[in-house]
């Protein structure tokens, strides 16, 4: 379940990001939201990895370096978020780096899903 909740925030984030991409006004108040949202899909992550659940394909497939690329960018999307909410930059900035951020979220989601479930 927790697994989930993860997954979840990073879907939000994604949709927030993509949102801050078209709307100007509320951006620098996005970037705060999806770095929480981040950070509760890095908690659900060492939650799975410190309780063992082999049931995550990112944890069964420890030893393999391209399972733990998905951890990287999760792991390099909110570290980015996290400084551009600290430095507060002006409105072309944040906008760009809303691209940039909804860009390495959707390739987390596709190519690398950290989240991905073994049946």
């Amino acid at each position: 379940m927790i697994t989930e909740l993860g997954h979840f925030s990073v879907i939000l984030a994604f949709t927030i990001a993509t949102i801050a991409i078209l709307v100007k006004e509320i951006s620098f108040r996005c970037l705060g939201v999806i770095l929480m949202l981040l950070i509760i899909a890095q908690i659900s992550m060492i939650w799975g990895f410190y309780m063992k659940d082999f049931s995550i394909l990112i944890v069964a497939k420890s030893s393999n370096y391209f399972a733990h690329a998905g951890n990287i960018i999760l792991v390099f999307t909110t570290i980015m978020t996290g400084v551009l909410y600290k430095i507060k930059p002006n409105i072309n900035i944040i906008r760009t780096s809303s691209i940039i951020i909804a860009i390495t979220i959707w390739v987390l989601l596709i190519e690398y899903n950290p989240f991905t479930r073994v049946i």
